[in-house]
């Protein structure tokens, strides 16, 4: 369960109970392998009509035999999970606090909803908003078993991955996680740094000692050329730079 506002994801939830839930359970009721329940949700999975028709199934254990099932039975079970599975969403959603700012109503997605009348079911349980069934739609070169919506959730990530639907995205702190958005017309001003990052840096191997520019202000005394040597580098505590020594021998004379 995902609730989308404000093109972001703003909360999400998750129920382990699906459509094989509904296999089992008529395995189970009916006794017949799980097979055979998968063929008679598929073919007899209705939530809106009952019937009193009987259908003949294996039994577990003894597949030669029949055993007569009334379709009443079968309409039972797959509504008795179908409808808890609906109410845990529905309070999920009123948990999240976000039910009155979704506009789009309730999207049913994945292979449950294949069952005959789902969506009048849902819209019974999630009152005030409208409900529709979706699946993989408008995308160029689909084949026709991708378009059944037990794929819609992996066709949609990949469409996310591949930036489909997703010019821009906001997280739940109202930040801008990314825009695909590209002013072609300004590529022209984009700058990558500033000039002198722009500089390529010079290699201290061409050259025994490092040399700065000044940065003190024109006029000072104490400066000569662009050169400051109180900044030149020491080679050692025992061994100065001979530069910096004949500065400082020429401080004193003059």
């Amino acid at each position: 369960m995902v609730i989308h506002t404000g093109n972001s994801i703003r909360y999400n939830d998750f129920l382990g109970v699906g459509s094989n839930h509904i296999t089992n359970d008529l395995s189970m009721a009916l006794h017949t392998p799980l097979q055979i329940a998968e063929n008679v949700k598929v073919r007899h999975g209705n939530l809106t009509e009952s019937s009193n028709e009987i259908i003949e199934l294996p039994i577990i254990g003894d597949e030669e035999s029949r055993n007569g099932v009334s379709l009443d039975i079968v309409h039972s079970v797959i509504f008795s999970r179908v409808e808890e599975a609906l109410m845990i969403l529905a309070k999920s959603l009123e948990k999240s606090a976000l039910k009155e700012q979704i506009g789009a109503g309730i999207i049913l997605t994945g292979g449950m909803t294949k069952l005959k009348g789902i969506r009048e079911l849902a819209q019974a349980i999630f009152t005030g908003l409208p409900v529709r069934v979706a699946h993989p739609d408008n995308v160029p070169g689909l084949f026709d078993e991708l378009k059944d919506p037990a794929y819609s959730t992996v066709i949609g990530l990949l469409l996310y991955r591949a930036g489909g639907h997703t010019q821009y995205e906001i997280d739940f702190q109202q930040t801008m996680l990314h825009s695909k958005v590209v002013h072609e017309e300004n590529l022209r001003d984009i700058r990558i740094g500033s000039a002198e990052t722009a500089k390529p840096e010079a290699t201290s191997k061409s050259r025994p000692y490092e040399i700065k520019e000044s940065s003190r202000p024109k006029g000072n005394s104490e400066e000569t050329g662009n050169i400051l040597f109180d900044e030149l580098p020491d080679l050692g505590h025992d061994n100065q730079n001979p530069l910096k020594k004949l500065a400082n021998w020429a401080k004193q004379l003059f």
